[in-house]
């Protein structure tokens, strides 16, 4: 029983690092979008 619970805690482990990346990625992809001038918190900068 128990190599049940470890796959599934390498899923959940695995899941929670492909999430994280796909934050990231999708961080990276607005900052780049965001004007270099930004600060405009109606248009979700700083």
């Amino acid at each position: 029983m128990s190599y049940l619970i470890a796959a599934y805690a390498i899923t959940l482990v695995a899941l929670a690092g492909y999430a994280r990346s796909l934050q990231r990625e999708r961080a990276r992809q607005v900052v780049s979008l965001q004007p270099t001038s930004g600060g405009d918190p109606a248009n979700g900068g700083p």
